[in-house]
């Protein structure tokens, strides 16, 4: 990965799209190493993984790959008797040689890449990015897709922020990786192993969080930008379009209300008023709560995609809270109640496997009790942004988009309070 972020970097500050800018790049750092003996390693290494700096970045990745699997071949088949490396091969092999190929393959990949790395990254740091003037950045996003199976991904990603924190000895070079919480938690989780020190990944994180005003200044602004470029030059902002006021609340408060404090949901509410708008130069009052309704049921499937891989069961074992005070303690709920619902749970949902959905069996069947479950669910509604957690009488409501991201299992009782968030009103059938 560093390879390849090293090759990118350099092809795109001296421009290097043929094989006569190559030479013109080598060339240039020919006096470097005249200069500095020390940097002829870090030369070499560029020389051996960036043969063709102009090529597709996957070329590249296929080239290194390529290479490593050949030093892996060579190793493995020195040290053992003769194996092929491919599906069928492996599947034969006992799984103590399999732990034998895994070292091997690390001890290539080590030998390969990291004996270079640091005197790449000096290289980089000293002769091709010292320039203060001239910053390049790497911005990556879109790793929550599926792009690759998860038990990979996860681990592609942590290499991913091991090479971040590598990459920040090179002053004029800044790499950044949008992660949702969720995702990141997943990868600890996940890839954790002995040494690992989780405050080193803590350290690498900036928490992007919005404050009302900013939301409101967004959504003002690209209505602004909308009206105008359809209708007039003159300003327009949300007052202009939206209703004065829904049940007492500033109209725009009260769909910022119904957000995790997050763009793009209100931007998904405002859009959805317009639609049901539609043929009016104004929002109407009526338009934006029909447009709620839609726009909750909406938030909570998007709620599901968000947790799918953690929690596959949350959107069903939310409607637990359907038709609840919006405002409660655990110790409130009636208890027949939400045994009925685990028990048709269990039968509607007989082949579900995952933990929660277990435990919610267990309920059914009579193996755990009602009492045990409800602070696990909580603690996944809490985490999950469903609903609002006050565990002690001295404190205010805690969510975990602004307050403490988990509140732990045993803190949760009878007498914690529970807020449903205004989001999910519509529909749960909740009465605000």
């Amino acid at each position: 990965m560093a390879t390849c972020f090293t090759v990118e970097l350099i092809k795109r500050k001296y421009k290097i799209n043929d094989e006569v800018a190559k030479r013109s790049f080598l060339s240039k750092i020919e006096d470097i190493i005249t200069r500095d003996k020390k940097k002829e390693r870090a030369v070499n290494y560029l020389r051996q993984w960036g043969d063709k700096f102009w090529e597709p970045t996957e070329y590249r990745i296929k080239e290194i790959t390529n290479k490593i699997e050949t030093e892996l071949k060579g190793s493995v088949q020195a040290k053992l008797a003769p194996v092929e490396l491919g599906s069928s091969g492996v599947a034969r092999l006992s799984e103590e040689i399999k732990k034998d190929v895994v070292q091997r393959g690390q001890a290539v990949i080590n030998e390969i890449q990291m004996r270079e790395l640091t005197d790449v990254l000096e290289f980089l740091n000293e002769d091709i990015f010292h320039d203060s003037k001239q910053r390049f950045y790497i911005c990556i996003d879109k790793l929550d897709e599926n792009w690759i199976d998860d038990k990979f991904r996860y681990l592609l990603i942590r290499s991913l922020i091991e090479t971040i924190r590598d990459f920040l000895k090179v002053r004029n070079i800044k790499i950044i990786a949008v992660l949702r919480t969720d995702l990141i938690e997943r990868v600890i989780r996940y890839t954790r192993d002995s040494g690992f020190q989780e405050e080193k990944y803590r350290s690498l994180q900036l928490i992007l969080k919005w404050s009302r005003n900013q939301l409101k200044e967004l959504l003002d602004a690209r209505v602004n930008y909308l009206v105008k470029q359809r209708y007039t030059n003159k300003p327009v902002g949300l007052s202009d379009v939206l209703p004065r006021s829904i049940d007492g609340v500033e109209a725009i408060q009260y769909m910022v209300d119904r957000t995790l404090m997050r763009p793009r949901e209100l931007i998904e509410f405002f859009n959805e008023c317009i639609e049901h708008a539609e043929g009016s130069a104004v929002i109407t009052k009526q338009a934006l709560l029909d447009a709620e309704e839609q726009y909750s049921k909406k938030r909570l499937r998007s709620l599901q995609d968000e947790w799918v891989s953690d929690y596959p069961s949350l959107i069903d074992l939310a409607f637990i809270l359907r038709k609840q005070p919006k405002q409660f303690k655990i110790g409130d709920l009636k208890i027949e109640e939400m045994e009925n619902f685990l028990l048709n749970y269990a039968i509607d949902y007989s082949d579900r496997s995952d933990a929660l959905s277990q435990q919610a069996k267990n309920v059914a069947e009579g193996i755990t009790s009602i009492k045990h479950f409800l602070p696990t669910l909580f603690h996944i509604f809490y985490k999950t942004g469903l609903v609002g957690l006050k565990t002690e009488s001295y404190e205010s409501m805690q969510w975990s988009y602004n307050g403490p991201e988990v509140i732990v299992n045993n803190s949760i009782n009878d007498d914690t309070s529970v807020k449903i968030h205004p989001t999910f009103y519509r529909v749960l059938g909740i009465r605000p």
